[in-house]
């Protein structure tokens, strides 16, 4: 599967998310399509053959909120083999990295609607004047990610600074919000685990049943 690097027209795309341990399909449209055809275009299945890799060699083990290095070493390796095949010009190294933060967009936006639903079921009619500590998952939720956006955005410009002027500061800051996209995926990813393990009820069952039924 190909996402390509280069802004421009829109055009819709299927995404298998298979790295969230089920498939989910998107069918949104995101401005990913090319005058460039397939110069700057990643192989989705790098990550995601990485990720089932690495998930195979994890031990068996009560669910973590960190995310385990080998996982976490499954960043990049798509837009790094697009790098390869365009001889690393400052140009392509920007639409290699924009290509796979577009990939891990996806799956992060993926799993902040399953992250959502639980949410919703275990606070959703709650006011938050009316919980003990004044705050609800539906209103916490919505700030973390709020939060997390504005956060990253001056973190990956706070990068890109020290390289003012410089052609270094568009790879920069594309790698740093492929990076921090990718994390935020992969730890939304670790808390639908934890909510798995315990179900709260009978919330987002089927969800988490089809997560088991396709587990490496």
């Amino acid at each position: 599967m190909k996402l390509k690097g280069q802004l421009g027209l829109i055009s819709p795309i299927i995404v298998a998310i298979s790295a969230v341990g089920f498939s989910v399909h998107s069918s949104h449209a995101y401005e990913i399509a090319s005058e460039q055809n397939d110069r700057y275009s990643i192989e989705t299945e790098l990550i995601e053959e990485c990720l089932v890799e690495a998930r195979q060699t994890l031990k068996k083990k009560k669910p973590q909120r960190a995310i385990p290095d080998a996982v976490y070493d499954c960043i990049g390796v798509a837009a790094g083999d697009c790098m390869d095949r365009t001889n690393y010009s400052t140009y392509g190294m920007i639409m290699c990295l924009e290509a796979e933060s577009i990939y891990w967009k996806l799956k992060l936006e993926q799993n902040y609607t399953v992250v959502a639903e639980w949410a919703g079921n275990l606070h959703g009619d709650v006011s938050p004047d009316d919980h003990a500590l004044k705050w609800t998952a539906p209103q916490t939720f919505e700030k973390m990610k709020a939060e997390w956006e504005e956060y990253t955005k001056a973190y990956c410009h706070f990068r890109a600074s020290k390289y003012w002027r410089g052609t270094a500061s568009g790879p920069t800051r594309g790698s740093c919000w492929m990076y921090r996209t990718a994390e935020q995926a992969l730890m939304m990813d670790r808390e639908i685990v934890g909510i798995c393990s315990w179900y709260q009820g009978d919330y987002i069952r089927e969800t988490c049943n089809a997560r088991e039924a396709v587990k490496p």
